[in-house]
């Protein structure tokens, strides 16, 4: 078998050397099976350090509490749900989009557009668009998701008022109807 010698960084040669001896592997093979995952995320569209954000992310959710649940089941509870439940629904969405704004925040140090723009793209599915656009003191945001009911739209619309009030800014103009959310932030 043929191989080639890659240089590396001394200090990231120490840890992944330390790393292939916690596994118990050889540093060969460790290399090797990083770089196949490494060419396999790559072909399939994903970049290694895009995807260890997003598991980061994911992590980061699930220990905070987040679980998976078929949208089918939320849009059910959401339709069987009185006026008045709704609202104390809503207000639930924003409340957790605020912690999570503010948790994730400390967690993960980025600028408002990213961090909102990962955090939605790993925890709320079934948006098949979602833009920010802005200059960091005043920002808008659009999402389109054709599946999406409206009580659901209108849920994810607060989550994200809430995260982003949490990062000291203020929704000046919202319009949302079922599948479609944009809504314009300035920064208070």
């Amino acid at each position: 078998m043929s191989r080639k010698f890659l240089a590396a960084k001394k200090d990231i040669a120490d840890e992944f050397i330390n790393l292939a001896r916690k596994k118990g592997m050889t540093v060969t093979k460790l290399l090797n099976e990083t770089l196949r995952n490494a060419i396999a995320l790559e072909k399939n569209g994903l970049t290694l350090n895009k995807a260890v954000d997003e598991y980061l992310i994911i992590k980061a959710a699930q220990e905070s509490g987040f679980i998976l649940v078929p949208a089918e089941l939320i849009y059910s509870l959401l339709d069987k749900a009185t006026s008045k439940a709704i609202e104390e629904i809503m207000n639930s969405w924003r409340d957790i989009g605020r912690w999570c704004g503010k948790s994730f925040s400390i967690r993960f140090t980025s600028n408002p557009h990213d961090l909102l723009k990962i955090y939605i793209a790993n925890i709320i599915w079934g948006l098949s668009d979602f833009i920010i656009e802005g200059n960091g003191e005043s920002i808008n945001i659009r999402c389109i998701g054709s599946s999406l009911n409206e009580k659901y739209t209108r849920g994810i619309a607060n989550f994200i008022e809430g995260f982003m009030e949490s990062l000291d800014y203020k929704c000046i103009r919202k319009d949302i109807v079922k599948g479609i959310i944009s809504l314009k932030l300035r920064k208070t």
